[in-house]
């Protein structure tokens, strides 16, 4: 039996004596720190911003927070494996759903709608640059929150500085990206119900962690593998080529064919088609309103049209 204090105070330094759990309790502090350093700059923006400079502004945000977290999720896996990496995804993947509703949409998605003309040309340009900058200062600020984790905590924790750390041959890595995108393309397309949007975070925590399991990179979402572009940019060659060919094209190609090969009539829609969907409608019915009433006069072969 443990010789386990009930005293709270006493308790709480038995806690902390463990060893094994200090990379847990820096992943808490770190995670704690980027959830409040972001959500603080939501709240200041909101005060100076419109709602759709503001809705953009959140994009930039999750975007960040997600590729953030990530590098914590990435510290789970190395320090206790695969399961408690899956637990920490699906914890991070609800809190981020709580401060960001419909923010932080799959590039690859809104690629897709872009292609179909679904949402507006101004709109994608501006989502493209503020996801890929969200996702490049990610790693900076991943540096900067376990930075101040340590210097306040004294527990060191964080993942390797680079974390293209492929365990399996490229091309079966790029397969893998291609095989995994696709599935998770048809398995959002029928989880587009309320009920059924809750448990996303499944799937995608799922092909997360097989993709670390199986060639030793999550990869899935284009924005992630990003993410992790800047920390291996100076410590790896072919780090920029190695993205772009079997990270964004292995997703975006696996994600597209899947697209096309579902019906034309997709019940996936981000935010942004939403949009750009009742503003067609609002200026279709502006035009109807401006159309005079048609009046008749006569009947049968006499009826006609008085203007």
């Amino acid at each position: 039996m443990w010789d386990i204090p009930t005293d709270p105070s006493e308790l709480y330094l038995y806690l902390l004596e463990i060893e094994w759990l200090h990379p847990f309790y820096a992943y808490v502090v770190f995670i704690i720190l980027t959830f409040a350093v972001t959500d603080g700059a939501r709240r200041c923006a909101a005060q100076v911003l419109g709602d759709s400079k503001m809705l953009k502004f959140n994009e930039f945000l999750s975007v960040l927070t997600m590729c953030t977290a990530h590098f914590g999720e990435a510290s789970i896996y190395y320090a206790y494996g695969l399961i408690p990496m899956f637990i920490a995804i699906i914890i991070n993947w609800k809190i981020g759903e709580h401060f960001y509703r419909g923010s932080g949409e799959n590039s690859c998605l809104l690629f897709e709608e872009y292609i179909s003309r679904t949402v507006e040309n101004s709109d994608m340009l501006a989502l493209a640059l503020l996801q890929y900058f969200g996702a490049t200062l990610a790693y900076i600020f991943n540096i900067i929150a376990w930075h101040y984790t340590a210097k306040y905590t004294g527990l060191m924790g964080g993942p390797e500085e680079c974390l293209y750390l492929e365990t399996a041959p490229l091309p079966l890595v790029a397969l893998y990206q291609f095989l995994a995108a696709a599935g998770l393309r048809v398995a959002l397309e029928y989880m587009t119900s309320e009920r059924c949007k809750k448990y996303i975070c499944l799937v995608y925590a799922t092909l997360f962690c097989l993709g670390q399991h199986l060639v030793g990179v999550p990869g899935v979402h284009p924005m992630m593998c990003a993410s992790r572009l800047t920390g291996c940019y100076f410590l790896q060659e072919d780090a920029v080529v190695k993205y772009i060919c079997v990270y964004l094209l292995g997703i975006t190609t696996g994600w597209l064919v899947s697209a096309a090969a579902l019906s034309e009539r997709t019940k996936l829609k981000s935010m942004w088609r939403v949009k750009f969907e009742k503003r067609l409608a609002a200026e279709e019915a502006a035009l109807m309103a401006e159309q005079p009433v048609k009046r008749f006069v006569g009947k049968g072969n006499r009826r006609r049209e008085v203007r």
